[in-house]
């Protein structure tokens, strides 16, 4: 797309090494694809099985299990990055870390040289952590490139949460953006977030404004002294109605000039069965669900949309390129996934990607969710932080193992990350955890959902 991102040389970031380099994307689908089938018994279960359902006895290879067991805690830090390999553990254990690192794409980034290092408004980077901020500013400027080669006239912005991306996109890149999301609260969030970060924008061009006018006028006024004290007395008799109206002018001007360039919310929820009709519809514009479009001069003409997306959740993913691959007016999606094990069971294929996609092997919801684990806090983690999150994992397992033998038919609570002041012992962990499942029970029962007994 981007000539920076489709020339020969780069148009991917492959694996490269004296042992494997892959001669393209394909080639390397494959080569995954064998990979992950043939150890598939490590990945298709979630940890909790391996306590809960005796899979450590069941699946993993006889003579690994000492080995790994006695893998000291200074070493158990680096072991999932596959830099601790002993000559004397099983060969095959040896095989499969260094045939995964053969395989990792690079954790580097290609080289581009980025033109926006931070936001023009203070207020568009709060309640953003680092993290954040990092890849809204990279996903923006992609999608700024992306919006003038296509010539685009509308950014949609679909699971556009709070409205991080959406905000900038406004405001820094002065596009005209719907923002989607299923959550009304989100959207509540983002129309407030908004508000702040609108009315810093209205104070910055006042005061662009004000500058101006002084600086135009300062020549005048030294000419015309007297003329210039008379109206100031006029404006002195003037009465507070009178200013108060002069004031709103100026509020109603600032927020005309952005009005070309607005943010419209729109409460949505995208199915995987959605009709290209039904999501126009939804974002407020029909007039481009229609099948008359005759010509590519006609096509272009219209307004272009382009979709884009900051950690669309599940199969958000697959629903934008099914409407990419389907209509003639959204002419980009610009996305980064997340969360893909609330994907649904169901293969989805696309001409462009069916001849890669032939190898690839189905992962199941757990292969999934471990594909979301962050990579970076393996590699920053400290000794006292890896024993402290160990101990708070098998409080985690414990607890799960005795919850199950009270109801062998599970639960569906989300019982999530309990910080260290909490689960400093099991008693906390444990009070804390039902603490959280009382609350989500009680949330349910007020919704008229079937819980289980306490």
């Amino acid at each position: 797309m981007l000539p920076s991102y489709t020339s020969a040389s780069k148009a991917w970031n492959p694996p490269r090494s004296e042992f494997y380099s892959p001669q393209s994307p394909i080639e390397y689908a494959q080569d995954l694809a064998s990979f992950i089938s043939k150890y598939s018994f490590l990945f298709q279960y979630r940890t909790l099985d391996f306590f809960t359902k005796g899979i450590w006895e069941k699946v993993i290879p006889e003579d690994w299990k000492q080995v790994l067991l006695d893998i000291p805690e200074e070493e158990q830090i680096r072991f999932p990055l596959g830099t601790v390999i002993n000559p004397r553990w099983p060969a095959s254990l040896i095989d499969f870390i260094r045939n995964a690192r053969l395989l990792a794409m690079p954790r580097n980034v290609v080289h581009r040289e980025w033109r926006v290092g931070t936001f023009d408004l203070p207020s568009l980077k709060n309640a953003m952590t680092p993290k954040k901020v990092h890849e809204v500013l990279r996903v923006a400027e992609l999608i700024d490139d992306v919006s003038k080669l296509i010539d685009c006239k509308v950014s949609v912005d679909i699971g556009s949460g709070e409205g991080y991306l959406s905000q900038v996109l406004h405001h820094q890149f002065k596009m005209k953006v719907v923002a989607v999301d299923a959550s009304e609260s989100f959207t509540e969030g983002a129309k407030k977030r908004g508000q702040k970060i609108k009315t810093e924008s209205s104070k910055k061009e006042k005061n662009k404004l004000k500058e101006a006018g002084e600086s135009s006028g300062s020549s005048s006024s030294s000419k015309s002294g007297g003329e210039s004290e008379i109206r100031e007395d006029n404006n002195n008799n003037n009465n507070d109605s009178d200013n108060n109206n002069s004031s709103k002018k100026s509020e109603d001007s600032v927020s005309f000039i952005d009005s070309d360039t607005s943010i419209q919310h729109v409460i949505g929820f995208l199915t995987p069965d959605m009709t290209l009709e039904e999501f126009f519809h939804m974002v407020d514009m029909p007039y481009l669900a229609t099948h008359f479009i005759h010509t590519e001069e006609e096509r272009w003409r219209r307004n272009s949309m382009l979709m884009v997306g900051l950690h669309t959740c599940g199969e958000l993913a697959d629903i934008m390129l099914k409407f990419f691959a389907h209509s003639p007016v959204i002419h980009a999606v610009v996305d980064v996934g997340c969360c893909y094990y609330k994907r649904s069971n169901e293969e989805v294929q696309y001409p462009f990607l069916s001849q890669a996609c032939k190898s690839i092997c189905k992962l199941n919801s757990g292969s999934l969710k471990l594909a979301c684990e962050d990579y970076v806090r393996f590699t920053t983690n400290t000794l006292d932080t890896h024993v402290c999150d160990m101990a708070t994992h098998f409080y985690r397992m414990i607890f799960e193992t005795v919850f199950l033998q009270k109801n062998p038919s599970g639960h569906s609570f989300t019982i999530r990350s309990i910080p260290k002041k909490k689960s400093g012992t099991f008693d906390q962990y444990a009070n804390e955890a039902l603490r959280r499942i009382h609350n989500q029970s009680n949330a349910r029962a007020q919704k008229g959902e079937v819980v289980m007994d306490d």
